[in-house]
């Protein structure tokens, strides 16, 4: 079963509990868990361009966050966030289930590895076809 994987782009924009891109280090590094994780089950994250145009920071998109001086954070940060959307891709849902991963907690999307393998797993506990769940299975742990 192919899963599709959707970065929730409106993870991205700044709150008042998050109101620039040097305070989610960590939210970074899980995504890029996520990514891996995904990458080693060869499946891809989709994700809509419009998160260029999402404000990071308070009057910065993430194109200016990532491309200017604009807006706070490291060099590392910037590399590793244009590393994980080079990684995306564009194409169409693929599979017949979704799941929602996003930078940091947002919604009821996977905001880490843990979190994931866990939607992958609330998925393997429908299947009703037996090769389809051993083939499944084998995807939803760490």
């Amino acid at each position: 079963m192919q899963i599709d994987n959707v970065l929730e782009i409106y993870s991205f924009q700044y709150t008042k509990e998050k109101p620039d891109m040097s305070s989610r280090d960590n939210e970074i590094e899980d995504l890029a868990d996520i990514f891996e994780y995904c990458r080693e089950i060869k499946e891809i994250v989709r994700c809509d361009q419009h998160l260029w145009d999402i404000e990071v920071e308070k009057g910065v998109s993430l194109a200016e966050w990532l491309f200017s001086s604009m807006g706070q954070g490291t060099e590392d940060q910037k590399r590793l966030i244009q590393d994980l959307i080079s990684k995306t891709g564009e194409s169409s849902p693929n599979g017949k289930e979704v799941i929602s991963v996003s930078l940091g907690r947002y919604n009821s999307s996977a905001y880490d590895e843990r979190s994931y393998i866990l939607s992958r797993r609330n998925i393997l506990k429908n299947i009703q076809n037996y090769a389809e769940f051993g083939e499944f299975m084998s995807t939803c742990s760490s």
